[in-house]
């Protein structure tokens, strides 16, 4: 949907980064382009509220929709501006989400194609992840067949014990 003037009262809250009321779509002047839409599906009024990010930017715009010429009381109009706020916080969230799968995943992907071994431990020494590079290394299968074993459950005691101490030092 277009944002600018006369673009319903969605895309001219974004236009005008203000709430926008449309109490009667039908004779309102925001929405010429929009008004058989809006017929085809009874609705007759709308109040729209940006979306607003964490940095002041539009996001987008929740709306309310209603089936009869309706004017909001100032504790609608509060709720719609809560609505909007807490909106603004799902997507951003849902926003930074998907760039750190995105991120975790170009990670993985590095490490697993190093040559290098790479893995990590918790403090009582037990696997919790490894490349390829490790397991071919440490002579295991894959990396499901080394998560949640200690290098004493891999070499003899002797060898284990030396590498213990060696990571506690690190």
């Amino acid at each position: 949907v277009a944002i600018g003037p006369h673009h319903g009262s969605c895309g001219t809250a974004v236009y005008e980064n203000r709430m926008v009321i449309t109490p009667d779509i039908q004779t309102d002047p925001l929405w010429p382009d929009y008004r058989e839409i809006a017929q085809k599906f009874n609705l007759q009024a709308c109040w729209s509220q940006p979306i607003h990010s964490s940095r002041g930017g539009i996001l987008g715009t929740f709306a309310i929709y209603h089936h009869e010429i309706f004017v909001p009381a100032a504790s609608e109009i509060a709720l719609l501006e809560r609505a909007g706020y807490i909106a603004g916080i799902a997507i951003e969230r849902s926003q930074h989400g998907e760039e750190l799968s995105r991120e975790r995943n170009l990670l993985r992907t590095l490490i697993e194609n190093l040559s290098d071994v790479i893995f990590i431990k918790d403090k009582r020494h037990h696997y919790l992840a490894a490349n390829a590079a490790a397991t071919r290394y440490l002579g295991v299968s894959n990396e499901g067949a080394l998560l949640g074993k200690t290098d004493f459950d891999l070499f003899p005691p002797t060898t284990a014990a030396v590498s213990q101490r060696i990571e506690k030092r690190v």
